[in-house]
Parts: structure tokens; C-alpha cells; sequence
């Protein structure tokens, strides 16, 4: 952690738990997953916070931005299209990364399929349907109840850009190497223009 780490900031604290433990979760999981046969430590993945102060209250940000960098081996460039497409995933019908992402047997627009369900959709009782086999899926696996199954980044940016914050998350890969995740918000009691939905 680096940066103005003591800084503080108006914020709905439940959207940036969920915006920070799922860029997080994916920079743990690829630098583990990538550097698994490497010998020694694994290389640190780096939070970088700065606030920007704008008049007429210096002591108070009018936007935290956070930069999340790993060398986790970055997103293949086949996948950067689809990245924040809802139910897209990188990750193979055993919950890992391929290692070169470019097999085409990972991922893709229906990540239900890929956890080994027929992904029916409309069936009413609830035993069979698209809800039922992602939740199904999750506990079986100890995950949660969508994780690993591509809703983590599209949700993540959505609560990012929700309140004004622009594009709110940006994904920037090296491929083979590592990726860096920049994150802006806006804070919450700047008269910013904007109308927030509640």
C-alpha cells in the first residue's frame, strides 16, 4: 500500500468493498497462477491510492483514485473485447486460467456452460435454471454464489462510474507480464452536476 494511505473519503462504503475485493481477488488468484513454478516469493501486487484536492476544501478530495498493479501475466489480448461483458470469464471448466489464454477453450459469453451446466433458461420450478445452476455452481464450490463465473469486473465498473466517476474503471494489461487497474470516484458530497439514483 502506497500513496496517501491516510487519506479519507465520502464514499458508499459497501460499493467500494465489493469494487476493491473483486480487482483484488483477480490480482491474487493470476499472480499465484502465473508465478506457480517460479522458485521464491511471489512479486507483490501494489495499491497505490491519491486523492486529488480541488478549492474551496483542500482537506476534503473531490476524487480517490486507486491503482492496483500486478505481474499476474496481464489479460490475453483475445480476451481484452469481452473483459467487461457480464458472464464472460477467463477461467476453465476447473476454476483455473489457461495458461496462454489464446485456446479458445477458455472463457466466453456463457461462463455457466463452462462450470458444467446446461445453462437452461425460463425453467420455472428452479431446478435447471440459469439462477439455479450459478448458485448451485458457487456453493458446490466453496466460491460464493457468482464468483468465477464473469460478473466480478462488469459489476466492479458499474459501481465505479455509478455516482459520476467517468469510466470509473480502467483495465490496462501487459500482457505476459502483469495488468494495472485504475479505479476514479468521485466524492459523494461534491455538487458534481450529476443526479445519483437511490
Amino acid at each position: 500500500l502506497e500513496g496517501d494511505v491516510d487519506a479519507t473519503f465520502p464514499y458508499v462504503p459497501v460499493h467500494l468493498e465489493y469494487i476493491l475485493t473483486e480487482v483484488l481477488k483477480n490480482s491474487y488468484r493470476a499472480t499465484v497462477e502465473h508465478h506457480h513454478d517460479d522458485p521464491g516469493p511471489l512479486p507483490p501486487v501494489v495499491v497505490t491510492i491519491a486523492s486529488s484536492m480541488l478549492p474551496p476544501s483542500p482537506q476534503r478530495p473531490a476524487y480517490m483514485s486507486i491503482r492496483i498493479r500486478d505481474q499476474g501475466g496481464g489479460v490475453s489480448p483475445a480476451h481484452m473485447k469481452n473483459i467487461f461483458s457480464y458472464a464472460f470469464t477467463t477461467a476453465d471448466s476447473k476454476g483455473a486460467l489457461s495458461p496462454t489464454g489464446d485456446d479458445g477453450l477458455d472463457g466466453g459469453p456463457y461462463a455457466a456452460q463452462h462450470v458444467g451446466g446446461i445453462a437452461a433458461i425460463g425453467d420455472q420450478s428452479g431446478a435447471g435454471s440459469l439462477f439455479g445452476e450459478i448458485t448451485g455452481k458457487g456453493l458446490q464450490t466453496g466460491l460464493g454464489s457468482i464468483a468465477g463465473l464473469g460478473y466480478g469486473l462488469p459489476l466492479a465498473r458499474l459501481y465505479a462510474s455509478y455516482f459520476g466517476g467517468g469510466s470509473g474503471l480502467e483495465l490496462v494489461p501487459l500482457y505476459r507480464f502483469g495488468t494495472d487497474v485504475f479505479i476514479k470516484l468521485r466524492a459523494l458530497d461534491m455538487k458534481g452536476g450529476d443526479e445519483v439514483l437511490i
